[in-house]
């Protein structure tokens, strides 16, 4: 853990005051939601699994849109004022903001089995099993950082992405 910094942590308590339904009109199946991110106009995205796309709410929670996925959405994180990357199998895909709906950018590609994926200091770190890996934002692999070695490698990959980079260890 010393290679990573100061180790930073921040607790959030939140209540819940009223419930939203998600469910839109072109969704096939209940929603599965693996993913949510906010967009810094306070705008929410949520990744649905179950449905393979993307739905964009209003900081009110109103449905505002929703844009298909090629593919089932394993995670997601926010990189830019108006812009998101959702990871499926083997590819990053870009969305940002345009005229209140999501419009597909660019695509790069990872590692197969990448389950996990955060943004920090303009750099993507994905997770798969059973390692972690940072890429620049154009898709060059930059470093293994981590390998589990444990169990096979099955589920703590993830884990430490979290930990790392979802506000409990920050680089410092």
């Amino acid at each position: 853990m010393q290679n990573f910094g100061t180790v930073k942590s921040f607790e959030y308590i939140f209540a819940v005051t009223e419930e939203s339904t998600v469910q839109m009109t072109v969704d096939i199946s209940n929603c599965d939601i693996t993913a949510i991110c906010e967009l810094q106009c306070g705008d929410i995205v949520l990744a649905d699994a179950a449905n393979s796309n993307l739905k964009l709410l209003n900081q009110s929670f109103h449905n505002l849109s929703v844009c298909p996925l090629p593919d089932i959405p394993l995670d997601m994180c926010a990189i830019g004022d108006t812009e998101n990357a959702v990871v499926t199998n083997g590819q990053v895909h870009f969305y940002f903001l345009q005229d209140g709906s999501l419009r597909s950018g660019k695509l790069i590609k990872v590692h197969k089995q990448s389950s996990g994926m955060a943004y920090f200091a303009g750099n993507l770190y994905v997770a798969t099993m059973p390692n972690l890996v940072k890429y620049s934002i154009d898709g060059k692999q930059d470093k293994l950082l981590y390998k589990d070695t444990e169990a096979g490698g099955q589920g703590k990959t993830k884990s430490f992405l979290n930990k790392l980079l979802n506000n409990t260890m920050l680089p410092g």
